[in-house]
This record gives C-alpha cells, structure tokens and sequence, in this order.
C-alpha cells in the first residue's frame, strides 16, 4: 500500500504537523528556528495532556481548563486539533474573525488550512478552503516557520486530494518553496519525500527514485520524516526502504508492515470504509454500526446512500468499491483471504475498480436483472430495481440472467431489461465516458488503475464522440445549407412564377382595359354619329321645312297679286315689276351678243 492510499486512513490522527510526538528523535544539533516548531512537547506519551485526562471531543473544549498557562487564539486551536474535534475546529473559525483578531494572522490561517485538510479526509469539499487557508497563511504570516510549514501542508494537500497533473505540479511547486529556502530545517526532508510521490504519481519514477535516495542519503539536517500512517516521525532510511522496496519497519514503538520482508507478517487485512461523507447507514441485521472512515465492512453488512452520501470501501488486495448516493448495497459475502466479494446492489449507482484476480478468486455483482461477473476490469453498475446496466472501462466482465448472457468488453454497456429479458452489449455512449469519468476520484483506485492511462482512454474516446458529433453536425449543416439553398431556389422560382403570373394578369387586364376603352369609344362615336345623323336629320327637315315654308310663302305672294285691285295691283305690281323684273331688263338677247 503507497503513502497515498494509506493518507486517508490514519490522517485525523495527525491533527497538525506542528505536533511532534512523543517518538520524535531529538536532534544533536537543533538550532532555534526548528526548535520553535516544538509547540505542542507538552502532549504526554500516552497521547494525552500533561494531565493524562486528555479532551472529550464529544463534550467540546475548554482551552482555559486544558492549559491554563495557555492563552490566546492560536493555542485554543491547538488544544481543540490536539482533541481531535474537527466539527468544533470547523466552528472556532466560524466564530474568529482571524483579521482582527490579537495574534498572528498567518498562523491563525495555517490553522485554519490544517483544520480543513484534516476535515477534507471525510469531504473533499473542505479541501479549497485548506489551500486558500495555507496560501493566505503564507503570505501574511511574520514568521518564517509558519511559511515553511504553510508551503509544506499546501503540497500535502495537492498531494492527497488531486490527481490530475496541474494540481499535483501546483504540490510541487510549494514543496520547491520549501526545499529551497528552508533546506536546513527538519521540513526540507518531508518537502522532498512529498516531492518524490507527487512525481511517481505523475509517472515520473527515476525523479521519484532519485528523490527518496536523497532522502535516504541524510542529504538535508534531519535524517527523520513524518511518517502519517503513525502519525510519528520515523527514519528516513526506514520509510525508504518501505516505499522502494517493501521493507516493513518498527520504530519508536511503532511498527509499519508492508510485506516486503517474509519475517514481518502484516495483520490479516479486512476490507474498511476508505472514505465517507453525507448521511451513509451500515447496519448489520437491521443493527445500526455506527460506521465511520477506517471501520470494517464485512460479510452481512448493508450498505445505504441517502441523497447528500457516498462511501468508498477498500476490499485491498481484492478492489476498491464506490456507493454514490441514493443506493444500497448488500454485503453477501466478502473474505479477502479467500480473495472473495458477493456484492448485490438493489438500488443506484456503483463504481468498481478491481485487480486481475487468479482463477481461484471471486469477485461478482448481483442487480436486479442480470450477475455480473468480474475477473479484473474498472466498471460502474446501474440498477433501478428492474432493470440493470454495467459500463466497462478496462477489461471485461460476464453479465449473464436466466434469458442468456452476453461479455461487456472495453468500453462497452451492457444492459438487461428485466431479469427475463436477454443481456445486450453496445458501445459506449457519450453519456457513459461522464459515468466512467467518475472512477478516477475513487479513493484507492490508482492501487489498481493507470490514472494517467485511464484519462488517455477517456480523452481518446471523448476525442472520438467529439468528433463524431462535429463531423455530423458538419454533415447536418451541409444538408441544412442544401435545403435553405433548395428553399431558396423554390422561393425564387414561386416568385418568378408568382411575377410571370401577375405580368400575364396585368397585360391581360390591360388588354381588357383597352377593349373596354375602345368599345366605349367606338360606342361614343356610333352615339356621337348617331347624334349627329339626327342633328343632320333635324336639319334637314327643318331646311326642308324651310324650304317648303318658303314655297309656299312665294306661292302664296303669287296669288294675292293676281286678285288683288289694280291700283294696288298696279302699285304693287310695279314695286313688284321693280323688283322681279330688273333682272329680265338686264338680261341680254341673243340679239345683243
């Protein structure tokens, strides 16, 4: 087991690195700038206070009645850390208002980041304010040792709770801070121990080798590191030979055994709660246990996620097991020396990181519609009570019910219906890699899985679906792009049409607008001729009337001169004589010619 598997486990324990032990080995030579980290030598051997009454961490703390030759913020923290209180830590800075409060404002919040981090072991939520808590501590701080230990728990913290490769170089770079100027300080060990795991975290094993050789070597002052998982300082030559070879190793009353050497028998391992947050219920037989982080989980137990829960289980050599919220697992078996785990999941969401395992172990998943049957693969099971689904990232598992069976390979889903319908494998989808992309945050997981090799498998693939959706949404574009082109063209041609036709009405109306008019006209004309042969009509009768008035009048004169006495005959005869025979006076004979 690595130094990051085991952080979580025994990490409350180390209730502040300003804590040294009663087993811290006391140096020949100890300037005082390291002797000033020694704030706590008052803690007994027994792990109590000078009292040996220790403090009730379930009852609160009374700084005043713990120490009270202690006063002042910074020591109340302590004293609650030292009780190992987090909720009541949490709630001492909710109180403080560390900007104006009488003390050291950087230790204060060097505090703060440790409380955190040690409450982030539980929920990783806490883990932004401890690296905000240790960068503001490291800035304002006035004392030099402050700013070694802030930089120091900053690249902890990235080691501990981050994965990805551009957190655990910010973990670097602050252990750098500390190596580099603060290299005669009993940190620079710890700093380059730290250093050294972060970059075999990053795959970058001879740097990790060449780091912990220097650790090895008594390269820096102390020849000691702090060893978490006792939570004591132990030799640096011990817990190198561990870390590179295996070696178990005991010191100070202490003992770590790691396999590595045959004579030194580790305990039998028992599968325990790795991590935990929210509301999580493990109960045996309908017996509430009461679980918490390092408790047993073991056959019979049931295991229950409300909405704000999930709980990690290390099963060691056998795989790791995730229970997301709202889900239910039931423990049917599980014995790590058989190298055995019966799972059922009757509800919600669980991930699964397990070893190529040999032919003699066992390791299965019972859902409500299908067994699924492992033999070393990273997968997530799915089941709403009906029907159950597994998505495989890594090898391959056997998903089988009383209708048939099916393999589920390397990034495939396998699904069944129902209990009696048939099990059927498909790739993934785009929805499954943000399913599987949950396996990397399982505490525990990189005891089995490549971190590095699963995220190039999920970047590959996501690569894939990310171009599969831009190739079609090219494709789907281009189409869209030929129907609008398609609608235009219908849209022009109708208009065409449309102005063909209103062209064709328009002349049409023209046509019947000038026949129309030239009806009218010829229709005023023939009126106009008709008007006009009746005028010529009214005319003519009226100059015949005239005519005839006229003759008759003549005809009329005519007669009255022939009845008429002579005298006045005679008058009027000659007037008329006058006037009607001038003419014949005048006119010429043919005698005249």
């Amino acid at each position: 087991m690595g130094m990051r598997k085991v952080l979580s486990l025994l990490a409350l324990l180390a209730a502040t690195m300003l804590v040294v032990v009663s087993c811290k080995p006391k140096h020949a030579e100890e300037d005082e700038f390291t002797k000033d980290f020694n704030v706590m030598n008052e803690k007994g051997k027994d792990g109590k206070g000078k009292d040996g009454k220790g403090i009730q961490a379930d009852k609160g703390y009374e700084p005043s009645k713990d120490v009270p030759t202690l006063t002042g913020p910074v020591n109340d923290i302590r004293m609650i850390l030292r009780g190992g209180n987090l909720v009541e830590a949490r709630a001492f800075f909710d109180r403080l208002n560390i900007e104006t409060a009488d003390a050291d404002k950087g230790e204060l919040y060097h505090f703060k980041g440790v409380t955190y981090f040690l409450s982030a072991v539980r929920n990783k939520t806490y883990r932004e304010t401890a690296i905000q808590s240790f960068e503001k501590a490291g800035e304002i701080t006035g004392k030099e040792k402050i700013k070694a230990l802030s930089q120091l728990w900053l690249g902890m913290t990235y080691y501990n709770f981050f994965s990805d490769a551009d957190n655990l170089k910010k973990g670097v770079a602050a252990l750098d801070n500390v190596i580099d100027n603060y290299p005669k300080t009993r940190f620079a060990n710890d700093a380059v121990m730290y250093k050294g795991l972060i970059k075999k975290q990053l795959g970058q094993t001879s740097e990790y080798q060449e780091l912990l050789a220097k650790v090895e070597g008594g390269g820096y002052p102390d020849i000691h590191v702090y060893w978490i998982p006792t939570s004591q300082y132990v030799r640096a030559k011990d817990a190198v030979n561990y870390l590179l070879r295996g070696i178990p190793f005991s010191y100070g009353g202490a003992s770590y055994a790691g396999g590595g050497s045959a004579s030194a028998a580790a305990p039998v391992a028992k599968a325990s709660i790795a991590d935990m947050k929210g509301t999580v219920a493990v109960t045996a037989k309908g017996v509430d246990r009461k679980a918490k982080v390092g408790s047993f989980i073991v056959t019979g137990d049931d295991i229950a996620t409300e909405a704000d829960g999930d709980i990690t289980v290390d099963m060691k050599t056998i795989g790791v097991m995730q229970l997301k919220s709202g889900s239910t697992v039931k423990v049917i078996e599980l014995s790590l020396a058989k190298k055995k785990a019966v799972l059922q999941i009757t509800k919600g969401t669980a991930l699964f990181a397990v070893p190529k395992l040999d032919k003699n172990a066992q390791f299965s998943v019972q859902g409500s519609a299908a067994l699924i049957a492992v033999t070393g693969t990273a997968f997530v099971v799915n089941d709403d009570g009906t029907g159950t689904k597994v998505s495989v990232l890594r090898g391959s598992v056997n998903f089988t019910n009383d209708a048939g069976g099916v393999t589920v390979a390397d990034l495939q889903d396998g699904a069944a219906a129902a209990s009696n319908a048939a099990p059927a494998a498909t790739p993934f989808t785009k929805a499954s890699i943000d399913v599987a992309k949950q396996l990397l945050d399982i505490n525990g997981v990189d005891k089995f899985e490549s971190k590095d090799a699963m995220n190039d498998k999920i970047e590959r693939i996501t690569m894939r679906f990310e171009k599969e959706e831009a190739e079609k949404a090219a494709a789907d574009a281009k189409a869209a792009a030929a129907a609008a082109e398609a609608a235009k063209a219908a849209a022009e041609a109708k208009s065409k049409a449309d102005a063909d036709a209103r062209a064709k009405a328009e002349a049409a109306k023209a046509a019947s607008d000038k026949e129309a008019a030239d009806a009218k006209a010829a229709k005023a004309k023939a009126e106009s001729d008709k008007a006009a042969a009746e005028k010529a009509k009214v005319a003519a009768e009226k100059a015949k009337a005239d005519a005839e008035a006229k003759a008759k009048a003549a005809a009329t004169t005519t007669t009255t001169t022939t009845t008429k006495p002579a005298t006045t005959t005679t008058t009027t005869t000659t007037a008329t004589t006058n006037k009607t025979t001038a003419p014949a006076a005048k006119k010429k004979t043919d005698d005249d010619w």
